[in-house]
């Protein structure tokens, strides 16, 4: 019988997992900086020993992070505009039709890969998955957001206990890295980087129930098998050895955590 690595281990996770134990109420919204230390000195006087943030773009903007001090940041994927706020609502019908052709073009790419999967070849088209995503951010507050993100990843600064996790697909990964003062673990699916990630996806297999996942590692491979469903959790996966990898942690217990 497999070790539980999980077992006694106390977890609460504000309005998602489980009932929040802190003396401070959780706001409907998105908590602010005051608050966001507030929840987190409560948690520290539960006994919480580590806590991970998802940080929203709202969270970033408005700076809702700021004086937070974190060992380990995980870039997974940057905003782009949606059509409507780029101004593309106002394109003619000749505009339209190119896009639907592009579109039905994508499907049948999408289409072919998901062919070649079921094949069992277990090859993946570089370009069969995005991996930035459309958000209701205008042109100025898309910049605003890499500003702010370029400045919350170098304010990272410990070498010694701080780490920065990085998707080598996302468009701006090679921004971010460069702007690191601390060691970087990477990871990545497109085959482009699969002799320069970290953490690469060599095979995938999707079911209904299940999701299998082999990947290569600096210390091994292993092939991580979640009840997480859906091709956007492999990214999920993906991100999670790179964050254990970054922390020291073994990749066995790694795989035995997923």
């Amino acid at each position: 019988e497999e070790q539980d690595l999980t077992e006694g281990r106390a977890c609460s996770a504000p309005g998602w997992l489980a009932p929040y134990q802190g003396k401070y109420e959780i706001p409907e919204s998105a908590p602010d900086a005051l608050q966001n230390q507030q929840i987190l000195a409560g948690m520290v006087d539960a006994g919480a020993s580590a806590v991970a943030v998802e940080i929203s773009d709202e969270s970033l903007l408005k700076g809702h992070i700021d004086s937070v001090n974190v060992d380990i940041i995980v870039f997974t994927n940057s905003p782009r505009m949606t059509a409507a706020n780029n101004g593309s609502e106002d394109n003619d019908d000749e505009d339209q039709e190119t896009s639907t052709s592009a579109s039905s073009g994508d499907d049948e790419e999408k289409a072919d890969t998901e062919e070649k999967v079921n094949e069992g070849e277990g090859e993946k088209e570089e370009d069969a998955f995005e991996t930035s995503y459309e958000s209701n951010l205008t042109e100025e507050e898309v910049q605003s957001w890499r500003e702010r993100s370029l400045a919350f990843i170098s304010s990272l600064d410990d070498p010694k206990h701080q780490r920065v996790v990085v998707n080598l697909d996302d468009d701006f990964a090679s921004e971010i890295i460069s702007n690191c003062k601390v060691p970087v673990v990477t990871y990545a699916r497109r085959r482009e980087h699969r002799d320069i990630a970290d953490v690469y996806c060599e095979r995938v297999d999707l079911s209904l129930f299940e999701t299998a996942v082999l990947v290569s590692t600096p210390v091994g491979e292993t092939e991580i098998v979640t009840a997480l469903v859906g091709d956007a959790n492999v990214s999920n996966v993906l991100a999670s050895i790179a964050s254990g990898l970054a922390t020291e942690i073994p990749l066995e217990n790694i795989a035995q955590g997923l």
